[in-house]
């Protein structure tokens, strides 16, 4: 039933009305086009939220101006006593997803037992929703797990040039010793810093955390995953969204993210 909902989203195109409407009604005080902070949680996960936002606050942080929180409106209120934007839960299909009934609607809202249970899936559908819609308006974005604390503010660093070169060819004095199993399987996507006197600065397209495996869930690791609005980054966030019932499959977007960046085009 839950690939049903999800044939019927795609169906009607990754971008929708209401969610065009929710991400550039939240952000019309902003100048230009920010780059936004990204979240997806439910009520089972509220307190990984009040974590995260405390560790912002212990740490002198603040993108409150430019933070979107996606959840559940069991959860909406005490994200926006904190100052954070909610976007309203109906634009991003969640009673499609989990069902509207009483019972359905209570596991939905829940902490899953474990990574990939139910309702993380679900979840992480939504996540992909909301990222989709927010490249394809321009938008660059950091879409962040909420299972994490920050210690200093990513974006000013994420988002300026630096030097890369393919992983596979970096020398392997970057790696301090931690050198990944079979590096040489990264293929020429997989972009590594290096110093200034091997590469020119360049930005990105896309940039994710290095999960040190070359297995069906590795490299990337897209629990903090930086990625800037173009015609590449749109292209690759619509597939990302037509194979949202793989996701499902799967119960985990790691597979999926790998696969699609190793792919040729």
């Amino acid at each position: 039933m839950l690939e049903a909902h999800l044939r019927q989203i795609g169906a009607r195109g990754p971008m929708t009305p209401n969610r065009r409407e929710e991400i550039t009604g939240a952000n019309a005080q902003g100048a230009g086009r920010p780059t936004l902070v990204l979240m997806k949680f439910n009520s089972g996960f509220l307190y990984l939220f009040e974590n995260w936002a405390r560790s912002l606050a212990h740490n002198g942080i603040d993108v409150r101006n430019r933070t979107l929180i996606v959840s559940d409106r069991d959860s909406a209120p005490a994200a926006s006593a904190l100052g954070y934007t909610v976007l309203q839960e109906a634009a991003f299909r969640i009673d499609e997803l989990c069902g509207t009934s009483a019972r359905s609607r209570k596991a939905c809202v829940g902490a899953a037992s474990r990574f990939g249970a139910w309702p993380h899936a679900a979840w992480m559908c939504v996540g992909i929703m909301a990222l989709e819609a927010a490249v394809s308006l321009g938008y660059d974005v950091l879409a962040t797990d909420v299972d994490l604390a920050w210690r200093r503010d990513p974006l000013p660093w994420l988002t300026a040039a630096h030097p890369y070169m393919p992983c596979s060819a970096a020398p392997r004095s970057i790696w301090e010793g931690s050198r990944p199993n079979n590096l040489d399987t990264y293929g020429y996507k997989w972009q590594c810093p290096v110093s200034q006197d091997v590469a020119e600065p360049t930005k990105l397209d896309l940039q994710l955390m290095e999960d040190g495996r070359t297995d069906s869930h590795g490299p990337g690791n897209g629990g903090l995953l930086m990625i800037r609005s173009n015609c590449r980054t749109r292209r690759f966030m619509r597939a990302w969204f037509s194979a949202l019932p793989v996701m499902v499959n799967d119960r985990s977007g790691q597979p999926l993210i790998n696969r699609l960046l190793m792919s040729p085009s």
